[in-house]
């Protein structure tokens, strides 16, 4: 028992420090002015109508999100899931900080713009990867999708395709219809969509290589 609870202790600041992360590239992907991630389009383009800020709107989805989850699900919902709550607040709270801290891109020449939207594809790959790894609580943006998932007997990368592109599309809708033009979604939104997920693979065969590397040295030793 004593040593388990220092590893959770451990995995629970994995998952925060991923949320951070993860919102830091949001708003980078956001700020480069290019598009933003598909997932948070919807949010973004309903922050363009009113009052409400980026992240309030990430809050507002996500639990969403979250609360579909539970007649989806039916039975299979656990009393643990409740636990995903929280994840909405923290990232919604994570993205306003960094969409205030860092600056906009949007007119300081094309190369900053690609340069801000990479780099935030790769933060928000390896805030993804480290909430897997944390293997603590799921984001109820991926966990409306394994539950769809689960309830058609789909794999997850299909309807996670599936979902992501009705984002865009009721984003891109609202966009249109009320503000008579196309804002939050662009060149940037396609890239983080076919980047982000080989980054968080390339990411966990990076780290799976890293941890095989003392154990390679360790049977040479012994060889010698």
């Amino acid at each position: 028992m004593s040593t388990l609870r220092p590893l959770f202790f451990l995995r629970i600041i994995l998952f925060v420090a991923g949320i951070f992360v993860m919102g830091a590239g949001i708003a980078l992907i956001t700020l480069a002015g290019l598009g933003t991630s598909p997932i948070s389009s919807p949010a973004y383009v309903l922050a363009l109508l009113g009052p409400l800020s980026f992240g309030l709107w990430t809050i507002i989805l996500t639990a969403l999100f979250f609360l579909a989850e539970i007649p989806i699900l039916g039975p299979a919902f656990r009393a643990n899931m409740w636990l995903q709550i929280g994840v909405g607040p923290a990232l919604g709270l994570v993205i306003d900080l960094f969409m205030a801290i860092f600056p906009a891109l949007s007119e300081r020449g094309l190369a900053l713009q690609l340069c801000g939207l990479a780099l935030g594809c790769i933060l928000l790959a390896l805030g993804i990867w480290m909430q897997i790894k944390a293997d603590v609580i799921i984001n109820p943006g991926e966990g409306i999708v394994k539950a769809i998932a689960y309830r058609l007997g789909r794999d997850f990368g299909s309807i996670k395709l599936i979902f992501d592109s009705s984002l865009v599309a009721i984003a891109a809708a609202v966009s249109l219809l009320t503000l008579g033009r196309l804002e939050g979604i662009g060149v940037g939104t396609l890239i983080s969509a076919v980047t982000v997920g080989p980054l968080v693979r390339l990411t966990d065969r990076l780290w799976q290589g890293r941890k095989r590397r003392p154990e390679r040295a360790r049977e040479v030793q012994r060889d010698a």
